[in-house]
């Protein structure tokens, strides 16, 4: 009986590391000095100062009947670039752009959804006006 328990753990243990595992990729959301939306990425795998490898860069309005992006970027070759942030719109990486970007809009909740392999990071926000100014909103995934 010890025998088949041992070797039924490690069965399991050995099942168990053949998935793949993907991280949370954590994600910093600001505004800059002239109001755009910037990105920080902080990988546990990246290359510190280079940044990281990204896969896929995507915003939503997660209000909207269909879970199209308004603004999107993939990598469609293995030409890419470290990237430690970047700003909505902006082209980095060495990423294609699929979906131009649309205008990002205030009192709306806005998704981003950053990829690169074996990690994965999503942030929520949204625009406000404060004293003629826009503030940034960081919201739950709620």
């Amino acid at each position: 009986m010890t025998t088949r328990f041992l070797l039924a753990v490690g069965l399991l243990a050995v099942s168990a590391g053949a998935h793949s595992t993907t991280y949370v990729l954590p994600l910093k959301v600001s505004l800059t000095e002239n109001g755009d939306v910037r990105v920080c990425i902080k990988s546990r795998f990246a290359r510190k100062p280079l940044g990281a490898n990204l896969r896929s860069i995507s915003f939503y309005e997660p209000a909207a009947s269909l879970k199209e992006p308004i603004w999107s970027l993939y990598a469609r070759s293995a030409d890419l670039k470290p990237v430690n942030c970047f700003k909505y719109g902006e082209i980095v990486g060495g990423l294609t752009q699929v979906v131009a970007p649309l205008e990002l809009q205030l009192n709306k909740r806005y998704e981003i959804m950053v990829m690169r392999p074996g990690e994965a990071g999503a942030a929520y926000f949204k625009l406000v006006k404060f004293h003629d100014r826009k503030k940034l909103e960081i919201l739950t995934s709620d």
